[in-house]
């Protein structure tokens, strides 16, 4: 029989958060109908050793459950989630990153109690994702998970959120219905540096295909680690200088609204914006002015 739950986790030199972070969480549920597939992208911290050698005598309740592909060359994220998602022999797909945190015994067991309820039209459904870096996201007013900006198409989310209902959009570590992944997949030819925005035009691109997002923060919560790992996956692009980053995350954005909207310099010059605000409040501990932006919705 087929599995429920695939899951979905693509890697690139990230063994020590897989190992310390996610394993141990996946390890502890009461939920065993999911096969988990374990894209490596061309990593060379041993992770291709630990999955085809090491992992049945760690995590022996996982390991059979395992499928491990391994890239020829790195690839980035878009595309290693696409090969996943092809792999995939379930209706659902749960596509993690590697340093998600679950403490939960029942998290995937909750999530397809919810699945089960929800109508046909819904393709996403967003756990809360609490931050380890509590300021890296906006504080936005309740029950608005997501809110857009009207000009700058910025996606102020606020990941400390605790309700359940439909949003415009998502973070990366959702459950996708993999029938509808296949189809309008992650747009991996796009996206410059591929850790900015991907996610962001998948979700969009599944509501324009007239598919709805549920966000349930009150009842499935996950936490990202994104405090232990300095290197490997996007820690990457976080080691080059501030500007190149800014850059990076600029023509993604301006790609991304390019695509989906009218007016895509006018927005990408708000954005910009946006982004000076939030790095000065971040820089000085202002926060109340990047989350004034989001209350505005410039």
């Amino acid at each position: 029989m087929n599995p429920f739950f695939t899951i979905v986790l693509p890697s690139y030199n990230r063994l020590k958060s897989i190992r310390e972070i996610f394993l141990p969480g996946l390890s502890r549920q009461d939920f065993l109908d999911y096969e988990l597939i374990v894209v490596d992208d061309c990593s060379g911290d041993g992770t291709g050793n630990f999955f085809e050698k090491e992992i049945a005598a760690e995590f022996p309740a996982i390991s059979p459950r395992v499928r491990y592909i391994r890239n020829g060359q790195n690839k980035g994220a878009p595309a290693s989630r696409n090969i996943g998602a092809a792999m995939a022999r379930s209706p659902w797909l749960y596509i993690v990153e590697d340093d998600v945190q679950i403490d939960d015994p029942r998290f995937l067991a909750k999530a397809k109690t919810i699945i089960d309820k929800l109508p046909g039209d819904v393709a996403v459904v967003c756990p809360l994702r609490l931050e380890a870096r509590g300021e890296v996201h906006y504080r936005n007013p309740p029950n608005n998970f997501v809110r857009i900006g009207a000009l700058s198409k910025e996606i102020y989310v606020d990941g400390t959120q605790e309700y359940s209902g439909f949003v415009e959009n998502a973070h990366a570590s959702s459950f996708i219905r993999t029938a509808v992944y296949n189809l309008i997949k992650e747009d991996e030819s796009l996206f410059y540096g591929n850790t900015f925005r991907d996610e962001s035009d998948l979700y969009l691109s599944i509501r324009e295909a007239g598919h709805r997002i549920y966000y349930c923060g009150d009842v499935l919560k996950s936490y990202h680690r994104n405090d232990l790992v300095r290197s490997g996956g996007q820690k990457k692009v976080n080691s080059l200088p501030l500007w190149r980053q800014e850059w990076m995350l600029w023509r993604n954005h301006y790609l991304f609204v390019r695509k989906h909207y009218s007016l895509p310099l006018v927005r990408a010059a708000a954005f910009a914006l946006v982004r000076i605000v939030k790095i000065f409040s971040n820089m000085t501990g202002l926060y109340f002015l990047k989350n004034l932006l989001s209350r505005m919705r410039l």
